[in-house]
């Protein structure tokens, strides 16, 4: 594991618990729900005042699959439905999460709408992905 890799591993990461509507309403199988999860939370600048690169990392598929144990062509083709389905997006080098913003919002959603549905924050933001 490189050094990189480690940094991003330590400390701890809030989390929404409605990622696993992700599962249960079979938008993502469990190992794309395993590399949008290392996405979001491990991954990804998390960092607002980088504006250039909030949301987004920049690492191989190669690398992202041996974090994971998996091959870099197993992990390109996980990560094409995650990029099909809008939950990341390739922009040069960089993939940035889509609606890693949520972050911003998780109070006032729970308050909301008890649940923190990541497809209908979406469907909020960007019509044609939902």
């Amino acid at each position: 594991m490189n050094n990189l890799t480690n940094k991003k591993l330590r400390g701890y990461h809030r989390h929404f618990r409605g990622r696993f509507l992700l599962l249960r309403d079979k938008l993502l199988t469990d190992e794309e729900f395993i590399l949008w999860d290392l996405g979001y939370s491990v991954l990804a600048d998390w960092d607002r005042n980088h504006t250039e690169t909030y949301g987004s990392f920049e690492l191989t598929f190669d690398k992202i699959g041996s974090f994971l144990g998996w091959s870099g062509s197993k992990a390109n083709r996980k990560a094409q439905k995650l990029l099909s389905l809008g939950l990341w997006t390739r922009k040069a080098k960089r993939i940035f999460i889509g609606g890693f913003e949520i972050r911003e919002h998780l109070p006032e959603i729970t308050r909301e709408r008890k649940i923190v549905d990541l497809q209908q924050f979406l469907t909020k933001l960007q019509p044609q992905i939902a």
